[in-house]
């Protein structure tokens, strides 16, 4: 039986949320959804790895394009939407969650603005909440017994700073509409279905994700047909159509421009992480309580 070769990826812990491609066998991975009463934190991802310690691993991720707020050893932050794909190195023994924040969050729960300033970056919480309660943040988190728990800290910490504005909730609404999969092919047919002048939306995006609607739709297409290529890779070229591109050179150049491989050869590591038997999915953390993180060294 044939196994995946060192210089493979296996993307399987790719979903229509995140592509998340590691040479060799990746970490442990686990996702979720927070708290149903929650109106701004969204679904979250959890990655925790042991690896020897002059062992390297490379994790390629292509994330979902909204903020997210980040947990990595004592450290928290928000990542602002990513342009493009980026690359992390695992080393040693650590972890990361991630979460989204809905469209809106940064002003619902901060005041801020203007969502292009985070754009390709990383801050640290503290920027909007202080040091303070920042740190009583941190000491919560070390606290929780697993991811789950870490998101409910979360939720329950940040209940506090929200705002009585309500256009971030309007804001919300439309823009996970516009990205929501299969309802919208062009700008213009998303706009005039929110009734919306296209430079309106463009507008909206632009303060609420710090993103235009055309990359982020880019994205979420790209998203959808990694993680049905996953799901089922052959044959791949069927992808194309049921995703909203309507020639094959098309898609195929959007694919490679996004992730750094054709459609054809992502198909191709996807069949042989399965066929060795060493996936993300039966890496998944077992049912029940999970255990608590270890720090980043």
């Amino acid at each position: 039986m044939p196994s995946a070769r060192p210089n493979d990826r296996d993307w399987t812990a790719t979903s229509d949320r995140a592509v998340i491609g590691v040479k060799g066998a990746g970490p442990r991975s686990e996702r979720g959804q927070p708290p149903t009463d929650d109106p701004w934190l969204g679904p979250w991802a959890y990655a925790a790895w042991d690896f020897a310690p002059a062992e390297r691993r490379q994790a390629v991720v292509l994330g979902y394009p909204v903020p997210h707020l980040v947990v990595s050893g004592d450290r928290v932050a928000v990542a602002g939407v990513w342009t493009r794909r980026h690359t992390h190195e695992l080393r040693g023994t650590g972890s990361v969650l991630a979460v989204e924040l809905r469209p809106g969050a940064l002003t619902a729960l901060f005041g801020d603005r203007d969502a292009s300033a985070l754009v390709d970056r990383v801050v640290p919480l503290a920027h909007w909440t202080g040091t303070g309660d920042a740190a009583a943040l941190r000491d919560a988190l070390a606290a929780s017994a697993g991811p789950a728990d870490m998101v409910a800290v979360l939720s329950e910490r940040l209940a506090r700073c929200r705002g009585r504005e309500r256009e971030p909730v309007w804001a919300r609404d439309v823009l996970e509409a516009v990205l929501a999969p299969g309802r919208n092919r062009q700008v213009r047919e998303a706009a005039d279905r929110h009734g919306l002048s296209i430079r309106s939306l463009q507008r909206l995006f632009h303060t609420h994700l710090g993103t235009g609607p055309k990359s982020a739709m880019r994205r979420c297409r790209i998203l959808g047909a990694a993680a049905a290529l996953v799901r089922a890779p052959d044959p791949w070229t069927r992808v194309a159509s049921q995703f909203g591109y309507f020639d094959q050179p098309h898609f195929i150049n959007d694919f490679s421009r996004s992730l750094g491989v054709t459609p054809a050869a992502f198909a191709a590591e996807c069949r042989r992480a399965r066929t060795s038997g060493d996936t993300a999915v039966q890496r998944l953390q077992p049912r029940g309580r999970p255990s608590a993180p270890r720090p980043v060294p």
